[in-house]
C-alpha cells in the first residue's frame, strides 16, 4: 500500500517526532490495486499507536479505490507521476515523499493551511499534541529551493501553480508554529490579510560585533524574522518561554546588543 493525501503528513510528521521509522527513498510504483485485508493489517499498529487516524487515506494507480472501505480512503494517480516519488516505511508499506504528500492533500485545504503545513516542513518544529507547547523540535525535512525544484517533476509539473505558489509563501527555519503563523501575518499580500512585507530570513545567525561585545558574553544571537537591509528585528516571544524573570534579563540584554549593532528590535 502507499499512503498519500492528509494520512501521508501525518505518518512524516510522526516520523520527524521519531514516533516510527523514517521513511527512506524508494524506487517503487504505485500498487495497481487495493487489498482491504492487507491494508487494514499494515495500517493497524499505525492507527492504534495514534500516528494515523482514521480514515486511512491510500493510493493506487487504477480507479477501484475511489471509495471509503472500512476505514480507507481510495485516491486513484497515474503511476508515471507518482515515479519516484515513493518512500518505504516497512515492507509492502509506502508514502508519499513530503512534498508531493503536501501537495496531494492541498486540494483539500486552503491556501493558508498548505503554507502552514509549508512552514512545518521546511521549519525546525513539528507540531505534537502531546508537547505541553503543541509542538516539538524536529530536522526540517523539505526546503523552498527544493519546491521550486520539484515544479520540473512529473508529480509537481501536475500540481505546477500549487507547488509555486506555497513555495512564494513559505519560509525556510521557523522554529514553531506561532512563529510561521507571523510570517504569514507580516508577509502575506494585502489581498490574503497580510501587510505584503517583503520575505525576510527566519531564525538567522548573526554574530556579536563592536560595542555589542561589551553587553554580553554571547558571541551570537538568532533573530526570529531578520531584515538584514532594513537593520530590523522582529521578535516573537511566547509567555511560556520569555516571562520568567531570567528570560526576561536575557531578552533585554540581546536587545541592548543588537541595537548597538544597528539592529531595531521590534516585540510581537
Amino acid at each position: 500500500i502507499c499512503i498519500g493525501h492528509t494520512s501521508a503528513l501525518e505518518l512524516w510528521r510522526a516520523a520527524r517526532l521519531g514516533r516510527c521509522a523514517f521513511p527512506t527513498a524508494s524506487s517503487a510504483l504505485l500498487p495497481a490495486s487495493l487489498s482491504g485485508v492487507e491494508a487494514r493489517a499494515l495500517l493497524r499498529p499505525f492507527v492504534r499507536a495514534g500516528i494515523l487516524k482514521v480514515p486511512v487515506h491510500v493510493i493506487v494507480a487504477t480507479q477501484n479505490a475511489r471509495h471509503k472501505v472500512n476505514g480507507i480512503v481510495g485516491h486513484s494517480m497515474d503511476a508515471a507521476c507518482a515515479a519516484g516519488q515513493l518512500c518505504k516505511i516497512a515492507e509492502g508499506m509506502y508514502v508519499l515523499s513530503p512534498l508531493a504528500s503536501l501537495l496531494h492533500s492541498s486540494a483539500s485545504m486552503s491556501v493558508e493551511q498548505s503554507a502552514m503545513l509549508g512552514f512545518e516542513l521546511c521549519g525546525s518544529y513539528a507540531v505534537d499534541c502531546r508537547a505541553k507547547a503543541g509542538f516539538a523540535q524536529a530536522s526540517a525535512i523539505a526546503s523552498t529551493t527544493e519546491m521550486l525544484a520539484f515544479s520540473n517533476t512529473a508529480f509537481g509539473g501536475r500540481f505546477a501553480r500549487s507547488t509555486r505558489r506555497v513555495a512564494s509563501l513559505v519560509l525556510d527555519g521557523a522554529a514553531s508554529p506561532a512563529e510561521a503563523q507571523l510570517a504569514c501575518r507580516l508577509c502575506f499580500s494585502k489581498a490574503r490579510g497580510g501587510y505584503g512585507l517583503p520575505r525576510p530570513e527566519m531564525n538567522c545567525r548573526v554574530e556579536v560585533r563592536g560595542e555589542a561585545r561589551k553587553m554580553t558574553q554571547k558571541r551570537f544571537f538568532v533573530c526570529d524574522l531578520l531584515w538584514k537591509e532594513a537593520g530590523l528585528d522582529v521578535e516573537y516571544d511566547s509567555a511560556m518561554f520569555h516571562a520568567s524573570a531570567g528570560g526576561l534579563a536575557s531578552d533585554a540584554e540581546r536587545r541592548n546588543a543588537l541595537q548597538a549593532m544597528d539592529l531595531a528590535v521590534i516585540t510581537v
